[in-house]
């Protein structure tokens, strides 16, 4: 079974005490990031670095092993997205691109980031659903104050299927610069439910809110059977 994050994080930090080792917990989470849900994988990698780096070890180190972008900078490629920032969003991924971030993996964590604002909205915080550590909590209560669950989930579905059409793709760069740009698009739209409530609203504003079931039609009544 897959491991959570925080018993990874813990069990590392356990290990790296006994060893002598500082490490940053932003290095522990990035480390079970990688590792997904592997332990064996997080205290091989743990190993590895330890004898690269000696005694002290930082997130940049562990984001070097794996190619992984920062989770400041998915946190900040989110905020670009829900704020409609499409130069800002495009610059970061250049400069991630050009840095040699793993971009299948960043599209990866992006999705990811996501999911939880999605999750900690509808279940109201609920930090249980979550594996994110205590720096991340500020991030995600911040984001979804301007953000609707509607939103989110359209967002996530253009991520999810450039997820689906990363491998084949062409240029990954550009596959992922046109999510971006998608996404953002999505951000910005609205629902079918709320064009309908805004264009009553104009016809008569004293109108009751529409019920999107009433532009359904009704099923046709069941024809007796022929007379035999």
């Amino acid at each position: 079974r897959r491991i959570p994050a925080k018993l990874i994080v813990d069990h590392l930090a356990l290990i790296a005490g006994k060893e002598d080792v500082t490490i940053e917990d932003a290095a522990l989470y990035a480390i079970a990031r990688g590792a997904d849900g592997g332990m064996r994988d997080a205290e091989s990698t743990l190993d590895q670095l330890i004898s690269f780096c000696g005694n002290e070890i930082k997130e940049a180190d562990v984001l070097s092993v794996f190619g992984l972008t920062s989770r400041q900078q998915i946190i900040d490629m989110a905020a670009g997205v829900l704020s409609g920032d499409v130069a800002g969003s495009l610059g970061l991924l250049d400069t991630l691109a050009k840095n040699g971030k793993d971009l299948s993996r960043l599209l990866t964590d992006l999705l990811a980031h996501f999911r939880n604002l999605l999750v900690y909205q509808v279940s109201g915080g609920d930090l249980s659903l979550l594996e994110v550590s205590e720096s991340e909590v500020a991030a995600l209560a911040s984001q979804t104050e301007s953000v609707e669950p509607d939103a989110l989930s359209r967002v996530m579905g253009i991520l999810a299927d450039s997820d689906v059409r990363f491998r084949d793709a062409t240029s990954k760069k550009i596959l992922l610069e046109v999510a971006l740009m998608k996404a953002i698009q999505g951000r910005r739209s609205m629902s079918i439910d709320s064009v309908l409530g805004r264009l009553q609203e104009l016809r008569d504003p004293n109108a009751p809110a529409v019920n999107p079931a009433a532009f359904n039609p009704p099923a046709a009544p069941a024809q007796p059977p022929a007379a035999v």
